[in-house]
């Protein structure tokens, strides 16, 4: 049990991963095969010699000459680690060896909010927005791959970058990583167990906030800004005090969808948010539940053009869910 105590689960992101510069690239793989048979480019994570691959929407795995040595016949695939990798076939999870054998071993891997490994990449590439846009200039281009541990508490111990990358980018993906809510720690044989996960952000697939500075009539200035922050955070933190300052009278919850509705609004150069616009709504409840709620924003820290406040437009957009 001790030897799989530190299992690493490096997740084969089919979104986020499959869009990562290689490492170790391999030759061609097995049975004469041409390498350009699986997704490419591809990040190779190489763990007891063996790195995961994905052809034709299935995963694999190949070993350090590029010989696929286990087909790619599952739906997910982990790195190995100590001889045994967790795999998924539909919606099974199960351990293997390095010859593909399934064992015997009660094994269940950790989620977050209930849901699994790539949810927790979209989370995160979700709140690293850029602080300005000399700052979005500076780091579009950026592919940060860091490895997380997650202790057997479900917090995320540490974060640690394995490839080259500016230590501006890692710092904003340590910070999220590291602050994020606790997961469901993984099992083996029914006991937490410390995991390690390899996290991909490629920044490239990022946006900056859409914000621009206004004048008093509220025309586009078109000069750099440092973006306004709510409550000492990144703008997109508004959206977590949004749904938790939603609240509705009696009847009108049934009345509201799940939908999404678009909106714009001033921060203007005192931080108070006003010129409440809806620019697109699924539901009259919840075109109206959203600007109640929005009148209800306390102050902004103001976006600046060279250290002085200015107006500044906003667009976003609010996620409703209902069952």
């Amino acid at each position: 049990m001790k030897r799989i105590a530190t299992l690493i689960l490096s997740l084969a992101c089919l979104q986020a991963a499959a869009q990562l510069p290689p490492q170790n690239p391999a030759p061609a793989a097995a049975q004469n095969q041409p390498a350009t048979q699986y997704a490419a480019p591809w990040f190779r994570y190489y763990s007891d010699g063996r790195a995961v691959v994905k052809r034709d929407s299935l995963y694999g795995f190949v070993d350090r000459s590029g010989a696929e040595i286990i087909p790619c016949r599952y739906n997910k695939a982990y790195t190995f680690n100590d001889g045994i990798a967790m795999v998924r076939q539909g919606y099974e999870v199960f351990a293997i060896d390095t010859l593909g054998n399934r064992l015997d071993l009660k094994v269940k891997i950790p989620q977050f909010y209930n849901r699994d490994f790539e949810y927790f990449v979209r989370w995160v590439c979700s709140r690293l927005p850029f602080v300005s846009d000399n700052e979005y200039r500076q780091l579009r281009s950026e592919v940060v791959n860091a490895v997380i541990t997650i202790g057997k508490d479900g917090r995320i111990a540490s974060c640690e970058s394995v490839t080259p990358c500016d230590p501006r980018a890692l710092g904003k993906v340590r910070g999220v990583a590291m602050n994020s809510p606790a997961w469901s720690p993984g099992q083996v044989g029914g006991a937490p167990v410390e995991i390690r996960y390899l996290l991909p952000v490629d920044f490239r697939h990022l946006q900056p906030l859409k914000c621009y500075p206004v004048d008093a009539q509220g025309r586009r200035i078109h000069r750099d800004i440092v973006y306004p922050l709510f409550q000492g955070q990144y703008a997109s933190q508004f959206h977590s005090w949004f749904f938790r300052n939603l609240r509705y009278r009696s009847g009108e919850y049934q009345q509201a969808a799940s939908g999404i509705v678009r909106v714009a609004f001033t921060i203007d150069s005192k931080g108070k948010l006003r010129d409440i616009e809806i620019l697109r709504s699924h539901n009259d409840m919840c075109r109206l539940k959203t600007l109640e709620t929005l009148k209800k924003s306390p102050k902004w820290t103001p976006g600046t053009i060279d250290g002085q406040p200015v107006d500044v437009r906003y667009e976003t957009s609010f996620k409703f869910h209902y069952r």
